[in-house]
This record gives structure tokens, C-alpha cells and sequence, in this order.
């Protein structure tokens, strides 16, 4: 090879060394004397050489000592279909090198019939008509590519792809055309116009005039309507093609976008109805916390007027009071109850549990009533009595059951039937049924019983006290548990109602006698030392309520106060505390950011105090909110006055209980203070 890059790659397939000798000579002596020519002797030699390397151009004697005639040649473009081959032919052959031509080769040399320039022209005519062949195939593959795409996605497109004359016809359409339409390929082909597809023939002309103007339109948004009269909602993109002929086309795409504008619009309004319902949220959140922060004042002080010398007019005063506060809280209660569950914040909490407590403690809350009513209870012998579920909202729902029951009973019984209905290995499904002999309900007020805010009323027209939520309440708390409930009912006779609820089969518990820790009064180290708790409530009224009802309730305490958070951390940094009891809503520095605040930058022993939170808002305690926030408990405003004792108690000498024998068996206090 010459140190030039070479010009072509010519393959010289010849045996005869003189006629290799002349080849080389003439180009030599040509303006391809930079060409790289290899020379085999054999067809075995240069079929093994083609393998290796893509020649440009191949000079093939027919005769070889390997190979004879045609073969040669057939031997050559099997191999190499694409292969470039000049052929040499003998004078007496000519006709020979023509129908090699005819078979594939691109031409022929007759062996001493030609020059250097003849040989060079040749090699020249032959390179490029092969390249102009490999490009002229290239360019057909890629236009039939292009267009086997176009095909496919004209075929197959899930969107209408349509060409319509400037009057409205159609000249070509796919099969989404026909799907859309509702018309039959012969139906659009003869007689339909695409005008005739618009609900509103408006639209049709504000799309022409845009085609007009802009030469296309983009997801421009109208109605059409299909054969049986069904509107869809779609979308058009369009270009306006002038064609050969001078005439004019719209090449158009239309996307059919009912189902996406139902679902935005179902989206849309979903959105409102969440914004509505956390507003309602929002409003009944600060609402309920706005309306238990002051009656945690009246009720606090009214029990601790209760406590003072007064007239028994004034006693009788404060007792109503008293009574009418506590029904208030019931229907904040009731009202906040009925709104978690409604935005579906109420998760059940399972446990397993003793049924028969259940139902003996019912019993016996139930009997404290002054009626003259009486209570029974009828278990079937095959019920389980230890279950696996949500203890507290089953019991929730038997109290808001045999409640009603008594209150709507003023003599007579009332009686709770257990029984099982279905059982497996793993489940249970117990019914319970709560009847009484009270005032009744005429049949048709049955079935909006459990509606919201429904109340009974009996015949001297008067209305028994509370909102209408509580069964209301029942039966969201007994569909979340996977059951149902139902009312019959007859005037004066009384009402029965019967429920059913998914439980698991429980596993039998030990019975093991709690030590009473609680209430407790104890002094600290045989009575030499008080206990120091720091309040913080910038509340003046509940300071007082709170600071009185501890002190007054628990020996060997001193409370101190603090408005806001800031001034607490103050305080502390003056004085070693027992336990805090920690507001939630406050100014300036608010209980989360307070507690934070102890607990991540003060020192032992102020990071580790015992912090119980006090807040008006229900959901931090049934949410254990509280915990999030590194707190160790929860007080809900309205408070009850021992209960919160009781609290502060076993926070105070939990650590020195649990080091006297028997500890461990001690009972922690109820947290939740809230009667349903």
C-alpha cells in the first residue's frame, strides 16, 4: 500500500501473474495509482479476503484453479450479494461477460481488448454506480420505513386521524374515525360530511378561519356529536395542505377527551368537597377548643365553690350548673365524635380483651341511675369471652345504647343479648341486641333513627335532652367495625336494637389482682420534702381552677406558674421541677416548641421531667398526639378534678413505686377523661 490513504480497495482476483502484472502497470501509471490493490490467485483466497475486509471494487477471472465459469462468479454474490464484481472474459468469450452483467456482475473486461484509460474508466463507472445503487437502496429502506411507520400510526392511532376537503368531505380516515363517529366506513366515504359532526356549527367556522389565517390550529376545544346522538367532548389539531392539483385539505388530528373532563370535573369537585371538610374541620377544631378552654374555668370553679360553705340555695344553684355544663361537654363531645369519623379520622385501636368485663362494667355504671329500671344481661353459653378488637368503641357503643334505652325507660327493664351468629378458626361475629319497655317510636320515624341531629320526642310533645348524635355516632362506629344495626320499635311497648360486630377470637388472660395505686396521697420521704410542679397556661381563670384543684387535691405539692412557654424555661433555669404541665395553644413560645426546647437543649434533670400536656383539643389525646411530641401523657379540658390528681400522682411517684415489691402490677391511669 502506498503511504497515501488509499484511494479505493481493489480486490484482483486473478492466477495468471502477466495479466496481474498489466493491471497493476496500467494503474499505476492512472490517477488510481493511490488505490490499495490485493491480488488472489484462487476463489478460496479471496472469498476467505472478502470475509475481512469490504472491498470496493472486485476484478474477477472466470477461470481459476480452484473454480471454473460461471460458478465462479454465482460462488462470489451468493457469498457477497452486494459485492461490486467486474468480470474478465477471453476475445472469444464476449458474450459471455454479457450475461454475466445479466447475472449481477457490474461489467466486463475482454482480456488484451483494453488500455489504462479504458481499465480506469471502467473501475470509475463501476465504484460509483454501486455507491449510487447502496444510497438509492438506503434512501428506498428509510422512505419505506417512514412510510410503514406513518402507516402503523395511521392505522393503529387510538386518536381520529381524518382528510377532509375544503367543502367538508372526507378523503381518507383510520379506524378511530369510525370508532369515534359511530358511522360505517362506507357511511363516511358517501355522504357525511365532517360538517355535519359539530354541535355547534359555529365552531366549524371559527376553525376554518383560523386555518385560513394561521395555515393551523393546535388542541383547538369543541363538541361533536356522534351518529346515535351522543355529544363528546374533544380536541382538534389541524393543518391546512394546498395540494398538487391546486385544491385545499385538512390534515386533522382529533383526540376525544370526554372521559378526561369527567374526571377532572370529578377531581374538581372532589377537591371543594376535601377544602369544605377541612374547613369544617378547621372551624369545629378551634371552635370546640374555644368552647372547652372556658368551661374547664366554670366547671373548675364550680367545684371549687362546691367545696366552700354555701346556702343550700346556692348549693341547688351550682349543681345546675354543674349538670348543664357537663351536658354541654357531652355535645361538643358528641359534635366532634360525629365530625372524625365522618372525615374518617378514627382509626380502631385492637386489643384483646375479657367481653364479660365489658358487660359487667356496663352494668354496673348503668345501675347508678335513680330510675326504677331494671338491668339484665343474657350471654349464650357459646360465646367467646375473650375477643380481639377495639374494646373502647364496642364499649362506646353498648353505653350509647343501654343509655338511651334507660333514659327513654322511666319503669320496666332493659336487658343486653349476646350471641354468635358466625365462626371460624380466626374470627367471630357477635350479634348484641338492647331492648327495653320504654315510650317506643312510631314505625314510620324508623328509618331516620340514625340520621344526624334526629331526636326522640314522646307523646306530651316533649324532646328528651341531647342533639340526635349518638346513634348516629352507633352506626358509623359499628360499620367501621364491619357490621350493621337495626331498630324495631312499637309505641309504648318499646324499642329493640340489634347490632352485629367483626371480632377476632382472643386468647384467654390470667386474672391478676391490680394493686391500687390510685388515687394517692403519699408525702415524699416520710413527708420532709414537697413535690414541685410547674404549670404552664396562659389562661388566668384555668391557672386558678388547676393550681387550686392540685393543691387542694394532693399533699405535699407546690405549683408555680408560668404564662408562656419562654417565661416556663426561665423558671426552670431558677428552680429544679417534679413535673410540668404543659398548655398546647399559647403566645409567644407555644407547648410543642417549649417541650422541644427541654427536651433537646436543658440540662439533666429538666430533659427528662415528666411533660403532661393540657390542651382542649380531643384529637391529640385519641391520636396520641402527645407521644409525637415526647410528652408522657394527655389532659383534655374539660378536666375532672381527681382524674387529674390521679395523674399528677402517678407521674410523680411512678419511679419510686416500681422500685418497691409488687410494682410491677400497678395499674397506670385511664388517659382518656372523656365520657361518649
Amino acid at each position: 500500500m502506498h503511504e497515501k490513504e488509499a484511494q479505493f480497495k481493489i480486490l484482483l482476483v486473478e492466477d495468471n501473474p502477466g495479466d496481474v502484472r498489466l493491471v497493476e502497470i496500467f494503474l499505476g501509471e492512472s490517477d488510481l495509482r493511490d488505490s490499495d490493490i490485493v491480488n488472489h490467485k484462487t476463489l478460496g483466497g479471496a472469498l476467505e479476503a472478502l470475509s475481512n475486509i469490504a472491498y470496493d471494487v472486485i476484478l474477477l477471472d472466470f477461470n481459476l484453479p480452484d473454480s471454473n465459469g460461471f460458478e465462479t462468479l454465482y460462488s462470489v454474490l451468493e457469498a457477497y450479494p452486494k459485492a461490486n464484481v467486474i468480470v474478465f472474459t477471453g476475445m472469444e468469450d464476449k458474450q459471455l461477460g454479457i450475461r454475466a452483467v445479466q447475472a449481477g456482475a457490474q461489467d466486463y473486461l475482454v482480456k488484451g481488448d483494453f488500455g489504462a484509460d479504458f481499465l480506469v474508466k471502467t473501475l470509475r463507472y463501476a465504484i460509483e454506480r454501486n455507491r449510487n445503487k447502496i444510497r438509492l437502496e438506503a434512501a428506498q429502506k428509510e422512505a419505506n420505513k417512514i412510510n410503514d411507520r406513518y402507516t402503523r400510526v395511521f392505522t393503529q392511532s387510538k386518536d381520529t386521524i381524518c382528510i377532509s376537503t375544503e367543502s367538508g368531505e372526507f378523503v381518507d380516515f383510520n379506524q378511530a374515525t369510525i370508532k369515534l363517529f359511530g358511522y360505517s366506513q362506507e357511511e363516511l366515504s358517501n355522504g357525511v360530511r365532517i360538517d355535519d359532526l359539530y354541535q355547534n356549527k359555529e365552531d366549524r367556522l371559527i376553525l376554518l378561519e383560523k386555518l385560513k389565517e394561521d395555515g393551523h390550529v393546535h388542541d383547538y376545544s369543541l363538541k361533536l356529536v356522534r351518529k346515535d346522538g351522543e355529544v363528546r367532548q374533544c380536541i382538534i389539531t389541524s393543518n391546512l395542505v394546498n395540494t398538487e392539483d391546486g385544491h385545499v385539505e385538512y390534515h386533522s388530528i382529533i383526540r376525544d377527551i370526554t372521559e378526561q373532563k369527567e374526571a377532572e370535573e370529578l377531581k374538581k369537585q372532589q377537591e371543594l368537597k376535601d377544602k369544605e371538610n377541612r374547613l369544617k374541620e378547621q372551624l369545629l377544631t378551634t371552635v370546640s377548643h374555644e368552647m372547652r378552654t372556658p368551661m374547664n374555668a366554670v366547671m373548675g370553679m364550680v367545684g371549687l365553690l362546691l367545696k366552700t360553705k354555701v346556702t343550700g340555695e346556692q348549693h341547688d344553684y351550682l349543681t345546675s350548673v354543674q349538670q348543664s355544663s357537663e351536658h354541654l361537654q357531652k355535645m361538643i363531645n358528641d359534635i366532634l365524635e360525629h365530625q372524625k369519623i365522618q372525615f374518617d379520622k378514627i382509626k380502631l385501636e385492637n386489643d384483646n380483651f375479657d367481653l364479660y368485663d365489658i358487660l359487667t362494667n356496663l352494668i354496673n355504671i348503668q345501675h347508678s341511675t335513680e330510675k326504677n329500671v331494671s338491668i339484665e344481661t343474657i350471654i349464650d353459653p357459646a360465646v367467646e369471652r375473650f375477643v380481639y378488637g377495639d374494646q373502647k368503641r364496642l364499649n362506646q357503643i353498648l353505653i350509647n345504647l343501654v343509655g338511651n334505652a334507660i333514659k327513654f325507660t322511666e319503669e320496666g327493664k332493659v336487658s343486653i343479648a349476646v350471641k354468635t351468629l358466625e365462626t371460624n378458626d380466626k374470627k367471630i361475629r357477635l350479634e348484641f341486641a338492647v331492648r327495653d319497655t320504654g315510650i317506643g317510636m312510631p314505625e314510620d320515624k324508623l328509618e331516620t333513627i340514625f340520621e344526624p341531629f334526629v331526636r326522640v320526642r314522646d307523646k306530651q310533645k316533649k324532646f328528651y335532652e341531647g342533639i340526635g348524635l349518638g346513634l348516629s355516632i352507633v352506626k358509623m362506629l359499628i360499620e367501621k367495625m364491619d357490621g350493621s344495626i337495626v331498630v324495631t320499635s312499637q309505641l309504648d311497648v318499646g324499642s329493640a336494637f340489634t347490632f352485629d360486630v367483626l371480632l377476632e377470637k382472643g386468647q384467654e388472660q390470667k386474672t391478676v389482682e391490680v394493686k391500687a395505686v390510685l388515687p394517692v396521697k403519699k408525702p415524699l420521704n416520710g413527708g420532709g420534702g414537697i413535690k414541685q410542679i410547674l404549670l404552664v397556661e396562659d389562661n388566668r381563670m384555668n391557672q386558678i381552677v388547676a393550681v387550686k384543684h392540685i393543691e387542694g387535691g394532693i399533699d405535699h405539692v407546690k405549683v408555680d406558674v408560668a404564662e408562656n412557654g419562654q417565661i416556663a424555661i426561665d423558671k426552670m433555669q431558677e428552680k429544679n421541677y417534679d413535673l410540668i404541665l404543659m398548655d398546647i395553644q399559647m403566645p409567644v413560645m407555644d407547648g410543642f416548641e417549649t417541650t422541644t426546647y427541654i427536651r433537646n437543649k436543658m440540662p439533666e434533670p429538666h430533659a427528662s421531667l415528666p411533660i403532661l400536656a393540657m390542651t382542649a383539643h380531643a384529637h391529640f389525646l385519641n391520636e396520641n398526639k402527645y407521644k409525637e411530641y415526647d410528652m408522657q401523657d394527655c389532659i383534655i379540658k374539660p378536666f375532672k378534678p381527681e382524674e387529674l390528681c390521679d395523674k399528677i400522682n402517678y407521674y410523680l411517684y411512678k419511679d419510686d413505686d416500681e422500685g418497691e415489691e409488687g410494682g410491677g402490677n400497678e395499674q397506670q391511669p385511664n388517659p382518656s377523661f372523656q365520657t361518649y
